[in-house]
């Protein structure tokens, strides 16, 4: 009973704190291109596609804070390896759009970035093994990404 309790903490632990890494690396990237995409913004609906992809890459800098923090208060502060989130991000980052001239397209690619989060928050909480705490902030980031989402569509009806 007692080694069986050790085993399953051990797993709890080990697979939580991955997925925490690898959601705080795919929040990294995020942060990045909403930071980058609020500085190349342009045309007609300049100021307001300026103030919402900066409103939504401060909002998704929150996140990141709340998801590493967990990560290294359930782990310890190794867990935040900054070469390997910077590898990641940089891995990842050649997928999406840097310099779009048209600001539809920066917020296609805000969408896509969305639904990958809430599919990987999907996957997460269905993969089990999750402390309450770790699934109440998933459950706040997915709802308020899903908030995002509505928005950035709006946007793009425009």
């Amino acid at each position: 009973s007692n080694l069986f309790g050790m085993v399953n903490r051990i797993l709890l632990h080990g697979c939580q704190s991955w997925l925490l890494r690898t959601l705080v690396t795919n929040i990294s990237l995020k942060i990045l291109l909403l930071h980058q995409y609020h500085n190349v913004c342009a045309r007609v609906a300049f100021f307001s596609d300026h103030e919402a992809l900066g409103e939504m890459y401060e909002e998704v800098d929150g996140e990141y804070d709340s998801v590493a923090e967990r990560l290294v208060g359930l782990t310890d502060s190794s867990q935040l390896n900054l070469q390997a989130i910077i590898d990641g991000v940089n891995q990842k980052c050649k997928l999406y759009p840097m310099d779009a001239k048209e600001n539809a397209v920066l917020f296609q690619s805000a969408l896509q970035l969305e639904k990958e989060l809430q599919q990987q928050i999907e996957v997460m909480v269905k993969a089990g093994n999750l402390t309450q705490g770790v699934i109440q902030l998933l459950g706040d980031i997915g709802q308020r990404s899903e908030i995002r989402t509505y928005k950035i569509k709006q946007r793009i009806k425009k």
